[in-house]
């Protein structure tokens, strides 16, 4: 199975975990390190990015259900070059497939273009409206 679809799996089965008990924080835990993977994935086919960058973890601050196959979401994405480690804000739905086995469609927002990559510090206090006043500097999009 391609990293790719090995990603999208995963994503897909904890999504649908979460989404059959969406109060449960440890279900969102799961789906935040899901989309750290999925999301690394995805970023590591960008050619910005480069090769010694890595996603450590996505905390979702807050998660919805948009419809029943939908969740929409905002939190922190936790990424890492050589020794340090820094923060970006990101949103975003993803759509199941109907059987709920896969994803349909996804939109990932990630980072605030007016403040560029590696500027705040993991453990660094998050800058005042994060995510919701975000030019996002970085959009994948995937719709069937």
């Amino acid at each position: 199975m391609a990293e790719i679809d090995e990603a999208e799996s995963g994503l897909a089965g904890d999504l649908k975990l979460w989404l059959s008990e969406p109060a449960n924080a440890d279900r969102l835990r799961e789906v935040g390190e899901r989309l750290a993977r999925f999301s690394g994935v995805l970023l590591s086919a960008e050619e910005f990015w480069g090769p010694y960058r890595w996603i450590d973890d996505v905390v979702p601050d807050e998660a919805h259900e948009v419809r029943p196959d939908t969740i929409a979401f905002h939190g922190v994405l936790i990424w890492g070059e050589g020794r340090g480690q820094w923060v970006e804000p990101i949103a975003g739905t993803i759509q199941l497939t109907a059987d709920h086995h896969g994803i349909a469609a996804y939109e990932l927002l990630i980072g605030d273009r007016s403040l560029g990559l590696k500027s705040v510090k993991y453990g660094a206090k998050r800058p005042r409206g994060w995510p919701h006043a975000v030019d996002w500097l970085v959009e994948l999009r995937r719709s069937r």
